[in-house]
């Protein structure tokens, strides 16, 4: 199923985005994530796990975040057993 068909029919979906500082800075940022958490996504942040919030990728860091993520943030989330 595409995406947005996913998001049409309001399919359980989180998101862990893995986004530098110059990324998070571009205008469009805060509006897309609003339109994804309206639909009903679940936007993880990779360092912690937390839905609140969303800190950037510092440079050099996305492996090291990568490797401490933790699946069951998002599993969790989705309620999958």
């Amino acid at each position: 199923m595409a995406c947005g068909a996913a998001l049409g029919s309001r399919i359980p979906t989180a998101v862990v985005l893995f986004a530098k500082h110059d990324l998070a800075g571009h205008p469009a940022w805060t509006a897309s994530l609003a339109v994804l958490r309206y639909a009903g996504v679940h936007i993880v942040d990779p360092h912690d796990g937390s839905t609140s919030s969303l800190e950037p990728l510092s440079s050099g860091t996305g492996e090291r975040v990568a490797q401490t993520f933790q699946w069951d943030w998002v599993l969790d989330l989705l309620n999958v057993a």
